[in-house]
């Protein structure tokens, strides 16, 4: 093997290296966003069913509380 083929061999690996890390570094970020928009969801669903309990717990007539905008959405991209 010369030189040259040594450093295009360098070169090939490096780029299908390079190519690897920003596909990961972009799934990390999509999927970490994605996992803070659910877990607010998770979070908003919570709050809503103890409101949900306390108004029955405390006898309250209908109706319920109302659920909070974006309750009912899948989470999905």
């Amino acid at each position: 093997m010369t030189d040259a083929d040594i450093v295009a061999l360098i070169t090939a690996i490096g780029a299908v290296l390079a190519g690897s890390i920003a596909t990961g570094s972009t799934l990390l970020i999509h999927h970490s966003k994605r996992i803070t928009r659910l877990e607010r969801r998770d979070r908003a669903w919570w709050l809503y069913s103890r409101s949900l309990v306390d108004h029955i717990y405390r006898g309250l007539p209908p109706p319920p509380p109302k659920a909070p905008e974006g309750l009912l959405d899948d989470g999905s991209d």
